[in-house]
């Protein structure tokens, strides 16, 4: 039997299928891997004692090759204000020329007996900033509820030897600075972290990450934007008090450690998000991040950037595989379109929407009836749009935008 040779049709087919094929291969994440620990790593703490009681210290430092997951700590030594000014999101404390650089980044979480109450108290806490090239990790533990005051002291030492620090945490705007500043005051000591300048990274991926991540736990974020793996022998987070339970009791290093690299890890994360973001923000491997390229694209929206989202949002628009994600990308590079003026190129966002979309259908052909009637001056336009979306489920607004166009035709053919 003689073979039949593909029509130009089918072969067409064939090679659309094998570029999206390609296309999400590119974009899967890499391997998960672990951090590595940098050579100065060490287990063990210094334990010092002083007025206020006994804590434990590590040191540890990583300089600009260190990777952690997939992602190169590099760029994060190179984030200056308008990145941080971008992943604020607008917030007024920060302006992307106000001078701000890596330095002044302190990244900071702690680890608590509870969520809060009396009963809850502070047991470990990291911070992480650039010192003399290399980023150092500090962390201090309390070895006892009662030596939390001296733990308070040592971290309130550690942030006062910084000129203006900005804390760089997940959720630390709603929970670590006001814990911290309230086991302060138990202590009759004034920390102040709640009035010190906040890039709380949680709202930076919350909105622009929307709809991309499973969720926004910091886990989640670590392994589907940074491909990192926790450790084998790493505690759960929810395990986190007993375990430190079980040290003060035994006084055993094999209960504290897998907490120390626990919360190593979430701060090395943290440090790595932000060279992340600022690797995308200078337009490195732009096309080969279009989940990064999307979220900065929105993170410049809200900071009313517009000509700074385009880019990103061309390029999300234009490689994002996932149809929703390309949809929400569509909807987002529309209003940058139109918030810099080029209405022209927004329509075409939109009619791709109203066509394409059933998320954004709609919304697409509001832009559009709006745009006919009140800058195209087409009312002809405008109202077969809204004919075509009317049905019996149609809001009340939509009738009524229907009879004023079919009033203002009629005056004009009169």
């Amino acid at each position: 039997m003689t073979a039949v040779a593909p029509s130009l049709i089918e072969r067409a087919e064939t090679r659309r299928a094998l570029q999206t094929l390609i296309r999400e291969i590119e974009q899967r994440p890499a391997r998960p891997r672990a951090v590595p620990p940098p050579a100065a790593a060490t287990s063990s703490l210094a334990w010092h004692t002083g007025e206020g009681g006994t804590v434990g210290y590590r040191e540890l430092r990583y300089g600009p090759d260190e990777v952690v997951g997939s992602q190169s700590l590099a760029p994060l030594f190179e984030a200056d204000a308008p990145t941080i000014s971008l992943l604020t999101r607008g917030d007024p404390d920060f302006a992307p020329d106000d001078g701000t650089c890596a330095s002044d980044l302190v990244f900071f979480d702690i680890e608590t007996t509870g969520l809060g109450g009396a009963g809850a108290a502070v047991f470990m806490v990291a911070t992480a900033r650039i010192e003399d090239g290399v980023l150092v990790l500090r962390q201090h533990v309390s070895p006892s509820p009662a030596d939390e005051g001296a733990l308070v002291d040592a971290v309130l030492g550690v942030m006062r030897s910084h000129d203006d620090p900005v804390l760089v945490t997940y959720n630390g705007r709603t929970f670590d600075a006001p814990f911290i500043d309230e086991r302060a005051t138990m202590h009759r000591r004034r920390s102040g972290l709640q009035a010190a300048r906040h890039l709380d990274l949680l709202h930076t991926v919350r909105r622009g990450y929307r709809g991309m991540l499973p969720s926004n736990r910091l886990a989640t974020v670590e392994a589907s934007v940074l491909g990192v793996t926790r450790p084998e022998f790493e505690v759960a987070g929810a395990d986190i008090p007993g375990w430190y339970f079980r040290f003060v009791r035994s006084g055993s290093m094999r209960f504290i450690n897998p907490i120390l690299e626990h919360n190593a890890v979430d701060v090395l994360a943290l440090a790595a998000l932000v060279a992340h973001l600022h690797e995308g923000a200078r337009g490195i491997a732009l096309a080969e991040e279009p989940r990064r390229s999307l979220a900065l694209g929105r993170l410049a929206l809200a900071g009313r950037r517009y000509e700074e989202a385009l880019p990103h949002l061309e390029v999300a628009a234009r490689r994002l595989v996932r149809a929703s994600a390309r949809e929400d990308a569509v909807r987002d590079l529309a209003a940058a379109y139109r918030l810099t003026g080029r209405r022209d190129l927004a329509v075409v966002e939109w009619h791709w929407l109203a066509d394409q979309s059933e998320a954004h259908g709609a919304w697409a052909r509001q832009q559009l009836a709006v745009h006919y009637e009140h800058h195209a001056r087409d009312l002809d336009r405008a109202l077969a749009i809204v004919e075509a979306s009317t049905t019996r489920h149609t809001p009340e607004g939509w009738v009524r935008r229907r009879e004023r166009l079919v009033r203002k035709i009629e005056r004009l053919a009169r």
